[in-house]
């Protein structure tokens, strides 16, 4: 491990991660993640998909198209972020399974729940749409405080190393639309020739 205070810190259960994501976002993944937390991680990310959906879906009919869809929008982009911080961090890494940093960053994202909450607060008026725009914010940097803490513990990296790799995969997920738009453009005019 490239961070020798973690190789002795004790792992945490999927159930104390939980709560210190919730209530400890810093030090939630100062420990390792057990092997196994990946089927958590996926419940994990159904939650955040409901809660999402809550706030989109006007009808029954579409809060669950809405489940659905965000569902398999969140699965495809946690799946290619982890994938792709995965490969950036094979070199400086410890031994960790891509199952464990599936479920570590999958865990990640429990913060994004209180979206909902906040969404229903904006609706009310006043200072609910002020409140709800400062709560986001918040939200956001409790996810990446969290994210970051998951990959540097789960790989057993630095915070600065995991911010790098946090880094390197959205600069890539972004590119890789323009790569294949590229590569598309490219083929329709060879063929055309």
């Amino acid at each position: 491990m490239n961070n020798p205070e973690l190789a002795q810190t004790p792992r945490l259960d999927a159930w104390e991660q939980i709560y210190a994501v919730l209530f400890r976002p810093a030090e939630a993944f100062t420990a390792p993640v057990k092997p196994g937390t990946l089927p958590l991680g996926l419940a994990v990310l159904l939650l955040v998909s409901v809660m999402l959906a809550l706030i989109h879906a006007g009808t029954l009919v579409s809060l669950w198209l809405m489940i659905v869809m965000i569902g398999c929008w969140l699965v495809l982009l946690w799946c290619l972020g982890s994938g792709i911080l995965y490969l950036l961090t094979r070199g400086v890494a410890a031994e960790a399974t891509l199952g464990q940093l599936l479920g570590a960053t999958a865990l990640s994202t429990l913060p994004w729940c209180l979206l909902a909450p906040l969404h229903a607060l904006a609706a009310r008026g006043g200072w609910g749409p002020s409140v709800a725009a400062v709560g986001t914010l918040v939200v956001w940097v409790w996810w990446l405080k969290a994210l970051q803490g998951a990959i540097a513990g789960t790989l057993g990296i630095t915070g600065k190393q995991a911010t790098m790799a946090i880094f390197g995969s959205v600069i890539t997920l972004l590119a890789l639309p323009l790569l294949l738009g590229i590569v598309g453009v490219l083929t329709v005019v060879i063929v055309a020739l």
